[in-house]
C-alpha cells in the first residue's frame, strides 16, 4: 500500500531529570505510547533525538522509560522521542522539550531547573474527520519542574482562541488547522506546542469556467488572503516509507502534477524527516522549467509535513503539467522508490503523474537549486501543493502575531531608554493602520510608536494611550500609511524605562509569516530585531537576531 497511516498517542510524562556536561550526559525519560492495533506487532522500540540527531535508542517495545548516556557539549537543546517499526518507518516525533546541559568543572552537578522552561504537551480526541469536526483538546499533561503552570492559551488556526487546561473546538471548513497550546508558569516562562487537525469536506464544486486564452498568465489575478476549499495530493496522515535518506548532498526534489480544472496553487508542501535541517526553499515551475513562484519555508516543525503559502496564489490551467519542488542543503530527504512506476496518485482535482506518462516523475537536481529535470527509479520525494478553484477572499486586516503569543522573556533586566523595532514586508500593496507591542508590567511610562522606511525616513508616529498593565498594546495611526508589496519597512516603539520583552535568536535562520505579512530573517534583512539606545530615533543596531515583539496592523 502506498498510503501508510500511522496514528499515535505519545505523551511525555516526566522530562529529563539530570543532564550534566562531563564525558557523558545522563537522561531519564518516562513516557506513554499506544500504537494502532494493526501496527502493534511491528513496533520495535523508541529513539531519543537531541536537536534532530539521534543520541540513543531502545529495541524493547514494552518499556515506558528510556535511560541513556551520550556525549554532549554544554548549552540549551531540544529533545524529542519517536517510536520505530520493523519496516524502518518512524512515528512523528513527540512534542519537543528543552533542557539545559550545564558547563562543568570538577565534580559534575545537575543543571539548575529554575531556568528550565515549562514543557507544553497536548493531546486531541481525533486528528482528522469530516466537517463539522468537534475536537477535544487536553493540555493537563504539560509540566514545569518544581513550579506550576498558571495559564493555558489555545489558538485553533482558524482565528478562534480559548483558555483553560482542557477545551473543545468545532472546525466547520475543510482544511488543515494547526492548533497551538501556549503554557506559562508562575515565573513567567512559557513554551508552545502545536498539532495538525485535518478537516475533510466534500470535493469543491466546479466553479463557472474561467475564460482562458493563451497561457496561464492571462487568468484573472486573485487577491491574497485566506483560502477556502484547498486540496492537496497527500493528506497529513500519509507517511513516507523512508523518512531519512542516507544522502547528505544539497539537492532540489520535485513532483510533476496536473489539475483537472483551472484554479490556483496557493502554496508548497513537503515531508520533512529527522536530519533534514536548515533553510528550505519551495518552487513552482512550468513543465519546461519556467519559474512561476518561490517561497522560503518558515516556522517549520522538527519533522512531518511542512507547508508554506506563496506571497500570491499562482493561476494554473487544467490538464497542464507543472512541477512543484523544494531545495534542501543537508539532504536527508524522505522518499519512496518506485512509487510512480505504473501508477500515479489521484485526489479530487489533482493528480501526481505516472512515471511513463510524464517522461519520468520524481525529479531532482543536485547542487545549489534550480529546475529539477533528472529522475531515478520513479521515486516519490514527497513534494506537494495546495490547490483551490475559488478566488481567495481578501482579509480585512492582518498582523504578524496574534494576542496568544507571549514572549519568552517578559521583562528584560535592562533599564535604559531605548527604541526597539522589527523589519517586515507585506506580500501585496496596502496600508499600515496601527502599531502594536508586547508590554511587561515593569515597562511603564509613555510609549511612542513609529513607522519607518528601510532607510530611516519617518512615515508616521503615535503616542500609546489607555494602555493595559501588561500584554499586547495597540494604537491606531492618525492616518493609514500606504506601503508597497515586497518592500522592507521598520515598525518600532520607544520606552524610557527599558524592561522590554525579548526572545533572543528568534530571527536566526527563520522569519515569521502570517497571511499578507512577513517578519524578515536576520540574514535576509541585514539583521532583524533592531534597537537604538537614548531618545526616540531610527533603530539601526542589532544583537543576536532578537525579537523585541513589535508588530503592525495591515489592511489591503
Amino acid at each position: 500500500m502506498k498510503n501508510k497511516l500511522l496514528f499515535l498517542l505519545l505523551t511525555l510524562l516526566i522530562a529529563p531529570t539530570s543532564l550534566i556536561a562531563a564525558e557523558t550526559c545522563t537522561v531519564d525519560i518516562e513516557f506513554s505510547f499506544t500504537a494502532p492495533d494493526y501496527l502493534a506487532n511491528q513496533l520495535v522500540g523508541y529513539k531519543l533525538y537531541k536537536e534532530n540527531v539521534q543520541v540513543c535508542a531502545t529495541n524493547d517495545p514494552n518499556v515506558s522509560k528510556i535511560s541513556c548516556q551520550f556525549p554532549s557539549e554544554a548549552g540549551s537543546f531540544d529533545f524529542s522521542l519517536t517510536a520505530y517499526y520493523a519496516n524502518g518507518a518512524e512515528s512523528p516525533p513527540s512534542p519537543s522539550f528543552p533542557f539545559t546541559i550545564a558547563s562543568v568543572t570538577g565534580t559534575p552537578t545537575p543543571a539548575p531547573t529554575s531556568s528550565t522552561s515549562p514543557i507544553a504537551i497536548l493531546s486531541s480526541s481525533t486528528a482528522a474527520g469530516n466537517a463539522p469536526l468537534k475536537v477535544t483538546f487536553d493540555g493537563t499533561s504539560s509540566t514545569t519542574p518544581n513550579w506550576r503552570i498558571v495559564s493555558y492559551d489555545w489558538s485553533f488556526g482558524d482565528g478562534s482562541q480559548a483558555t483553560g487546561a482542557t477545551t473543545s473546538h468545532t472546525f466547520t471548513t475543510a482544511g488543515t488547522y494547526y492548533t497551538q497550546l501556549t503554557v506559562v508558569d508562575n515565573r513567567g516562562l512559557s513554551n508552545k506546542v502545536s498539532t495538525p487537525i485535518v478537516v475533510i469536506g466534500s470535493a469543491p464544486a466546479n466553479q463557472n469556467p474561467i475564460d482562458v486564452t493563451g497561457d496561464n498568465t492571462t487568468l484573472p489575478k486573485p487577491s491574497a488572503g485566506n483560502v477556502a476549499d484547498m486540496t492537496s495530493i497527500w493528506d497529513e496522515m500519509v507517511i513516507p516509507t523512508i523518512l531519512t535518506a542516507n544522502d547528505t548532498s544539497a539537492v532540489e526534489l520535485g513532483m510533476k502534477f496536473q489539475s483537472s480544472v483551472d484554479g490556483y496553487i496557493t502554496g508548497i508542501r513537503f515531508y520533512k524527516g529527522p536530519g533534514n535541517t536548515g533553510i528550505h526553499l519551495g518552487n513552482l515551475w512550468t513543465a519546461s522549467g519556467k519559474l512561476l513562484a518561490s517561497v522560503t519555508f518558515a516556522n517549520e516543525t522538527a519533522s512531518g509535513w511542512q507547508y508554506q503559502a506563496f506571497p500570491e496564489p499562482v493561476a494554473i490551467t487544467a490538464n497542464t503539467t507543472y512541477v512543484s519542488s523544494y531545495h534542501t542543503n543537508t539532504g536527508y530527504y524522505s522518499y519512496d522508490a518506485g512509487y510512480f512506476n505504473g501508477s500515479g496518485f489521484d485526489k479530487p482535482l489533482l493528480r501526481a503523474l505516472t512515471n511513463s506518462e510524464s517522461g519520468g516523475n520524481g525529479v531532482y537536481l543536485y547542487g545549489a537549486g534550480g529546475f529539477p529535470n533528472q529522475t531515478w527509479n520513479a521515486t516519490n520525494y514527497w513534494v506537494d501543493v495546495t490547490f483551490t478553484t475559488t478566488l481567495p477572499v481578501a482579509t480585512t486586516s492582518a498582523q504578524l502575531w496574534d494576542d496568544s503569543y507571549i514572549p519568552a522573556t517578559l521583562s528584560a533586566a535592562d533599564t535604559g531608554a531605548v527604541e526597539l523595532g522589527v523589519k517586515f514586508k507585506s506580500s501585496i500593496d496596502g496600508f499600515i493602520t496601527a502599531l502594536r507591542f508586547y508590554k511587561a508590567a515593569e515597562n511603564t511610562g509613555t510609549h511612542v510608536g513609529n513607522l519607518w522606511s528601510a532607510r530611516g525616513s519617518l512615515l508616521a508616529s503615535v503616542i500609546f494611550t489607555n494602555e493595559t498593565r501588561s500584554g499586547w498594546q495597540e494604537m491606531s495611526l492618525p492616518t493609514p500609511v500606504p506601503i508597497s508589496a515586497n518592500t522592507t519597512y521598520v515598525a518600532s516603539y520607544h520606552t524610557n524605562v527599558g524592561h522590554y520583552s525579548v526572545d533572543t535568536g528568534y530571527f536566526d535562520g527563520s522569519g515569521f509569516d502570517n497571511p499578507l505579512l512577513r517578519a524578515l530573517t536576520d540574514s535576509e534583512s541585514g539583521g532583524n530585531g533592531v534597537y537604538l539606545y537614548g531618545n526616540s530615533g531610527f533603530p539601526n543596531q542589532t544583537w543576536n537576531a532578537s525579537n523585541y515583539w513589535v508588530d503592525v496592523v495591515f489592511t489591503p
